[in-house]
């Protein structure tokens, strides 16, 4: 069964890291495009390894409501490959994470079941910054895009 958020909860949820406004803002150009997913991207300050945030809200269009929305941290290519491989991948893996390994670097993303909130962004941007070793001093907001097909 799929579970709906209203863009009022989402406001409500995330009003800690993302202007209502911005939110707004998206969700009516989500509907003129015909958009599926809003996309957040977020700067983590502190961060070496920790590259960014993503926030991806899957968006129902001119109906402005989320079915759902993921957590995606982005780790650079500068992690050392070795440690990772042999320590940091079970360890997520282990943790309910999903790993995919890019050319330019490493996403970690993470279903949220519940309405999107700061909380549970940053418990598991905090979770994944543990297992790395890395600080992390909270999130920056950069910017809100939609997008179509993703």
């Amino acid at each position: 069964m799929v579970k709906y958020f209203s863009m009022e909860e989402v406001k409500e949820g995330l009003k800690e890291l993302v202007p209502a406004e911005e939110l707004e803002w998206l969700a009516a150009e989500a509907d003129v495009e015909h958009a599926k997913t809003i996309i957040l991207h977020f700067k983590v300050k502190g961060g070496r390894l920790v590259e960014g945030v993503n926030i991806l809200l899957s968006y129902i269009p001119e109906d402005g409501r989320v079915t759902g929305c993921r957590v995606e941290v982005l780790i650079t290519h500068e992690v050392g490959a070795k440690k990772f491989i042999t320590e940091t991948y079970p360890r997520l893996i282990s943790e309910g994470y999903e790993v995919v390994v890019k050319g330019d670097g490493i996403s970690v993303f993470r279903r949220l079941h519940t309405a999107p909130a700061g909380e549970a962004v940053m418990r598991h941007v905090m979770k994944v910054c543990n297992i790395l070793q890395e600080v992390c001093e909270g999130l920056e907001f950069v910017r809100g895009v939609v997008a179509a097909g993703v």
